[in-house]
């Protein structure tokens, strides 16, 4: 019988999904993502509300109510142009956690 997750496992399996998204659009970049205009990556930003209850979606109808969750458009123009849609929220989520593994590398760095 397969063990039923709890929210941290689904919310860490999707960030897992996010990140390997993520790293695939960005790939030839810089880790820093320093000058990712040299790699053909651009981004375009869209929404006016901090949250990830939506997802990545982009709607005209929630666009004109007021309330289009921030979503960040990858776009990669070389050697084929690719897109991808990322929520804001989940992007700053995602940062924390890689944030937070590597304070935790850092302090076990630290305790040896």
């Amino acid at each position: 019988m397969k063990k039923k997750m709890n929210y941290h496992e689904r919310a860490m399996k999707y960030l897992k999904k996010v990140g390997q998204r993520l790293l695939v659009i960005t790939k030839d970049c810089r880790p820093d993502m320093h000058e990712p205009d040299e790699q053909k990556v651009s981004a375009l930003i869209v929404g006016n509300h901090l949250d990830n209850a939506m997802g990545n979606d982009i709607s005209v109808r929630m666009i004109e109510g007021g309330y289009q969750e921030y979503v960040v458009i990858l776009k990669k123009a070389y050697p084929l142009v690719s897109t991808d849609k990322f929520n804001l929220a989940t992007l700053i989520s995602l940062a924390r956690v890689g944030a937070r593994s590597l304070l935790e590398e850092k302090n076990n760095e630290i305790k040896r």
